[in-house]
């Protein structure tokens, strides 16, 4: 990576054999040797198709893997978030809120939709400047193979399922009527 020292989104999240006496060098060498197995030359040439680096396609798999949990979700919402690009919407991803907070609310929070962070997808366009976590195979797989659809928002329930809406009436309409707060 160019950007820095982080490890972040290359961890790769799996089962590992650790033997008592690994150090923590031997456990991140073998995550990241897995992380290079599991991105595979095939997956490499996705991301240059979509005009992605590996660290971009990285780094929108790891928000969709803390946006939304299911494989049909992840590339649903990896298209909204392509074409969100394409036109330079910001993605307004309450995950890369939660990233720069380090809270877990499953929806950002209106003072926090200011903070002043490259990571902020509210207030900059585009993809933030690295990934937010070590994403799954399944997320990574999503980042590069978008189910194309005509949504362009969408919102998870406390239960954990995604309402997606066409248009930003039907969006607010769906606020209200998922995330209201039952009396």
């Amino acid at each position: 990576r160019k950007k820095g020292l982080s490890l972040e989104g290359y961890l790769f999240p799996d089962t590992y054999r650790i033997y008592l006496d690994s150090s923590p060098a031997d456990i991140i060498k073998k995550m990241l040797e897995n992380f290079a197995r599991q991105y595979t030359v095939d997956m490499q040439s996705e991301a240059r198709v979509r005009s992605l680096t590996i660290d971009e396609s990285v780094t929108l798999a790891s928000i969709l893997e803390q946006e939304v949990r299911t494989s049909k979700d992840r590339r649903l919402v990896a298209d909204i978030f392509y074409r969100r690009i394409k036109v330079g919407m910001p993605l307004q991803a309450d995950s890369t809120i939660n990233y720069i907070t380090g809270k877990s609310d499953a929806s950002a929070r209106i003072s926090d939709l200011a903070v002043d962070s490259p990571y902020n997808t509210y207030r900059n366009k585009g993809l933030p400047p690295g990934p937010i976590c070590n994403p799954g195979i399944d997320a990574i797989r999503a980042a590069l193979t978008p189910q194309p659809n005509q949504y362009w928002f969408f919102l998870t329930t406390q239960d954990g399922d995604v309402i997606y809406s066409k248009t930003f009436q039907e969006h607010v309409q769906n606020k209200i009527k998922y995330l209201s707060k039952k009396k």
